[in-house]
């Protein structure tokens, strides 16, 4: 059973991959945000636990690949590949950006991930990169 409180979040706690086959959702563990992520096709999920604090916003990015964006309530960002292997989902960490809380005094409530769509050079063939629509 899952009990999220009833208050408005900026950010999103359901993302679905723009092939419908991933489905990301957020939830909330002993230690912090958790996010699961399933496979429609083949019922496999994961469970990605490393965040600090509540899970702000989750966002697939808008490419073939299965990429996912997060950010905690400590502005924390992570960014991670999924791929299908045999029949299990297996999750990547490419990208942890770990926020300076030190020097930083700011509301990060409004802390959100924006994908945006990426527009191919003539001379790309090789499809959109991921790391060019993160913003």
């Amino acid at each position: 059973k899952h009990v999220w409180e009833l208050k408005y979040h900026h950010g999103n706690l359901v993302a679905v991959h723009r092939d419908a086959v991933y489905v990301a959702y957020v939830l909330t563990g002993n230690n912090g945000g958790n996010v699961r992520v399933i496979s429609r096709k083949s019922a496999n999920r994961v469970l990605l636990k490393s965040f600090t604090g509540a899970v702000m916003d989750i966002a697939f990015a808008l490419s073939d690949d299965v990429c996912l964006a997060a950010v905690d309530e400590a502005g924390n960002l992570f960014v991670y590949f999924f791929a299908m292997e045999g029949d299990n989902i297996v999750s990547n960490l490419a990208l942890h950006i770990k926020m300076d809380t030190d020097n930083i005094e700011t509301d990060r409530s409004f802390t959100r991930i924006i994908w945006c769509p990426y527009m191919p050079e003539d001379d790309n063939e090789d499809g959109p990169d991921p790391s060019k629509m993160l913003v």
